[in-house]
């Protein structure tokens, strides 16, 4: 269950980097995309350090903290002046 609340989170998260920053390189999909990995990987990670989801609202948290990191990343390396 808590792997459906990482890919809508993401999904969200994406959405809102589009609607918020202007779209990304990769356009609407593209942040989409990105949000979700991003979501999925804040999510497999927490699985990972504390052996366990936590709960569903550490679950939603990681998802939003890991969908948030790996869009600015990806949008700061794609701006022109690093930025």
């Amino acid at each position: 269950m808590n792997i459906l609340a990482w890919v809508i989170v993401g999904a969200v998260a994406g959405f809102l980097a589009a609607r918020l920053g202007g779209a990304g390189p990769g356009g609407l999909a593209g942040d989409l995309a990105v949000g979700l990995a991003g979501a999925l990987a804040g999510g497999g990670l927490l699985r990972i350090l504390i052996g366990s989801d936590g709960g569903f609202g550490y679950c939603v948290l990681a998802a939003c903290v890991g969908a948030a990191a790996l869009t600015l990343v990806l949008r700061s390396l794609a701006a022109p002046n690093g930025v």
